[in-house]
């Protein structure tokens, strides 16, 4: 069901429509999915409720590397958005079929398909992908007593007493938002993750960029948390290392990087980033 996807989509959605859970206004999500250029998955979503601005947001994936694109929408007789030099949304939805269900009493979920009468186009920077679409087919869900009945669905907070990992966290200021990146190994079984991301604030867009990829015993070694070194599988290239000498601040340095969608070669690790090793922390705290 889209609805159960939206939701699952929220923390990537405008904050506007994780705001809206529990407070009984109404709400409406939108969206689309198109095939862009380069093995580009493209989704477009849209969120309106009684108390935030609506917003509209473009989803750009290929496996690990994904980017988000989030501005201002208008609701009217149709939807309307741009994003910034890169696109144009500009549809009006027509209804073909209609379904409702009742989770739970005073709750409604009405799932209506169809067809956005209109247009959208999209071309990312540098034309990493590209897409256009007339009249393309997609589904609103509306929920006239807010986000209600998913109870069942909200996923539980990792409490797992015992439960703990060791994280390298290192950041970057840029000249429009910020760099990040982020090594784990889970306590239980040691497996591995890498993460990183570039958040962005563009005029009146926010972007987001995002890689991420699973890695193996030995691509993530850190001793007594004054010694680090990743080695990170693709989409990362490079090695970072990672020293906390007795004097002076710790050192972030090495080769790291990743070309995220629309920024390529992306250095993680260098002159600017701050790092920070946080060994057998408990997994609902951060390194900070």
């Amino acid at each position: 069901m889209f609805l159960l996807c939206a939701l699952a989509a929220l923390p990537a959605l405008p904050a506007s429509a994780v705001a809206a859970a529990g407070k009984g206004a109404e709400v409406t999500l939108s969206s689309f999915k198109l095939q862009g250029t380069n093995d580009y998955e493209l989704e477009v979503f849209a969120a309106r409720d009684g108390d935030f601005p609506p917003t509209a947001v473009v989803f750009a994936q290929q496996g690990p590397l994904q980017a988000s694109y989030e501005v201002s929408a208008e609701f009217g007789t149709g939807l309307q958005a741009t994003f910034g030099s890169l696109g144009q949304l500009d549809v009006r939805f027509e209804r073909r079929s209609k379904e409702v269900d009742r989770p739970e009493p005073g709750c409604a979920w009405i799932t209506e398909r169809g067809v956005f009468r209109g247009s959208f186009r999209f071309t990312g920077e540098g034309s990493y992908t590209s897409a256009e679409a007339v009249d393309p087919r997609g589904e609103v869900t509306r929920l006239p007593n807010g986000f209600c009945g998913f109870e069942d669905f909200r996923p539980a907070r990792p409490g797992i007493p015992g439960l703990h990992q060791t994280v390298l966290a290192a950041e970057s200021t840029t000249g429009n938002g910020t760099v990040s990146f982020r090594a784990t190994e889970w306590s239980v079984d040691k497996l591995v993750s890498f993460s990183a991301s570039l958040r962005e604030q563009v005029g009146q867009m926010k972007i987001e960029r995002s890689a991420e990829a699973p890695g193996r015993k030995g691509m993530f070694s850190n001793t007594k948390g004054l010694r680090a070194s990743v080695h990170p599988p693709p989409p990362f290239r490079g090695s970072g290392r990672f020293r906390d000498p007795a004097k002076g601040p710790p050192r972030w340095t090495g080769s790291l990087s990743v070309s995220f969608p629309g920024a390529p070669d992306t250095a993680l690790a260098g002159k600017g980033f701050r790092a920070k090793l946080c060994p057998r922390l408990h997994v609902l705290a951060r390194c900070r």
